[in-house]
């Protein structure tokens, strides 16, 4: 990856606004996915979750996500997480000025990411471990910690209450990271808490930055990073800047098709949402709701990288145009074949 500087910033690709709500969208459907337990897993007579479908994930929607209050907040670390790693300007420059701020680093580069999160079942202690180069830290502004000797300890206490009893003073809030992010050229990892709302947004013992959605701005609204006396910096991503409007748009959608993709279809809500672009969304949905999950993320996923050809990463989640088109062909090679599946990892490097 090439190194950004300041002068370069807004040079860094950033993807349509359409191909955002698509990120939102695949991001959100992760999100869903990764919040399914083994007795949910059973419930439905499956024993992986490269085999859940649309069709399954409407049946949980009435039995467990539309009554879980933290769906919305996960589907958001999600968004926000693949934001950074498909290179979104506001996101890039916004963390950017956040790192310098709390260790001076003057410079502007591309981030890395590491998705964390405690409730994440299967983050893999030896994965990150062998990413991680030995002499880079997690930064905290009262020392800085070897990241690979906290590895498993910061894991573990995210359900282990006594091992939190183990952690530095000055670092015990670190079990509640969603993210950890770093500039390329730096050797130092800031631990980053996502909240959908303001007021969830802690400021822990450890933790760095803290991102929330800001709701309603204006003008006079400030949406710049702040940095609080504690050495902790509050970065907000306003719903008039595309991330956080086509989030919003993606997730109300999700929510309205995951309650209806079980109906029969005279009886769903298809050719009654507000646009053209969400109709035909549902309609193709509709039609691939036996289809496992994975299979419909990696077609996605694989279109955008043949259209663009950009993103080093394959693993991003992206689109190519306006609208979702799944040609009759493709929805019918889809239903076909259960053969393309992405490998359930959410660290990405």
């Amino acid at each position: 990856m090439s190194v950004i500087t300041q002068s370069d910033i807004n040079k860094i690709i950033q993807v349509d606004p359409y191909s955002q709500k698509l990120i939102s969208l695949i991001s959100i459907l992760e999100a869903y996915l990764n919040l399914i337990s083994k007795e949910y897993l059973q419930l439905l007579g499956k024993s992986d979750l490269k085999d859940i479908t649309l069709k399954d994930l409407g049946i949980l929607y009435k039995t467990f996500f539309s009554i879980n209050n933290g769906v919305n907040g996960v589907c958001w670390e999600y968004t926000v997480f693949n934001a950074i790693y498909n290179n979104d300007t506001y996101i890039q420059d916004l963390l950017n000025v956040a790192i310098n701020y709390l260790s001076g680093e003057n410079n502007f580069y591309r981030l890395n990411a590491i998705l964390w999160g405690g409730e994440k079942s299967n983050l893999s202690s030896d994965n990150i471990k062998n990413n991680l180069k030995d002499d880079e830290t997690i930064w905290t502004p009262n020392k800085e910690i070897i990241f690979k000797d906290y590895v498993d300890i910061i894991l573990r206490s995210f359900h282990d209450k006594d091992l939190r009893k183990n952690l530095p003073l000055y670092f015990e809030g670190i079990w509640k990271t969603d993210l950890f992010v770093k500039k390329e050229n730096s050797n130092r990892w800031y631990a980053v808490t996502v909240k959908w709302n303001k007021y969830e947004v802690k400021q822990f013992p450890g933790l760095s930055i803290g991102i929330h959605f800001k709701h309603m701005s204006s003008v006079k609204d400030s949406v710049n990073p702040k940095l609080t006396k504690n050495n902790f910096v509050y970065c907000s991503i306003p719903f008039d800047l595309n991330l956080g409007e086509h989030y919003a748009y993606m997730f109300r959608f999700v929510d309205t098709m995951l309650s209806e993709i079980n109906l029969k279809k005279k009886n769903t809500l298809w050719l009654k949402f507000p646009s053209i672009e969400e109709n035909a969304l549902f309609n193709n949905l509709y039609e691939l709701r036996k289809i496992p999950c994975y299979n419909i993320i990696q077609f996605l996923k694989s279109q955008y990288n043949s259209y663009t050809n950009t993103f080093e990463q394959p693993e991003m989640i992206l689109a190519t145009d306006r609208y979702i088109n799944f040609s009759s062909n493709e929805i019918g090679e889809l239903k076909q074949s259960n053969s393309i599946l992405i490998t359930p990892n959410q660290i990405h490097f």
